[in-house]
C-alpha cells in the first residue's frame, strides 16, 4: 500500500542530535555540515555541562542547545534520549 502524498510526507521533519561535552574544536564544523543536508534539518545539541566554549559555538553556528538534565558522565545515552524527547515535542 502506498502512502498518500501529504505535506508531512513531502517535507519530513529531520532533526540531527549531537550529544556533546567539551567539543569546541569540532562542533562548528559538525553543525555546519549537518545543516547543509538536502533535508535542511534542525540541529539539536545536548550539552553535558561543557566547561569550554562548545555551547556558545554551537549556538552561533545555528544549533538549538539544551543542557543535559543530570550531571552524569559518561551520559551519552541520557543526552540522546533527552534530545529525542525534545525533537518529538517540538
Amino acid at each position: 500500500m502506498r502512502s498518500k502524498n501529504t505535506d508531512n510526507n513531502l517535507n519530513p521533519k529531520v532533526v540531527v542530535n549531537f550529544a556533546i561535552k567539551n567539543e569546541k574544536n569540532t562542533i562548528e564544523n559538525s553543525v555546519s555540515m549537518a545543516k547543509k543536508s538536502y533535508y535542511k534539518p534542525e540541529v539539536l545539541v545536548v550539552d553535558a555541562y561543557s566547561s569550554d566554549k562548545t555551547t556558545e559555538l554551537a549556538i552561533t553556528t545555528g544549533a538549538v542547545v539544551i543542557r543535559q538534565s543530570k550531571h552524569l558522565f559518561p551520559g551519552k545515552g541520557l543526552a540522546m534520549k533527552e534530545g529525542l524527547k525534545e525533537a518529538i515535542e517540538e
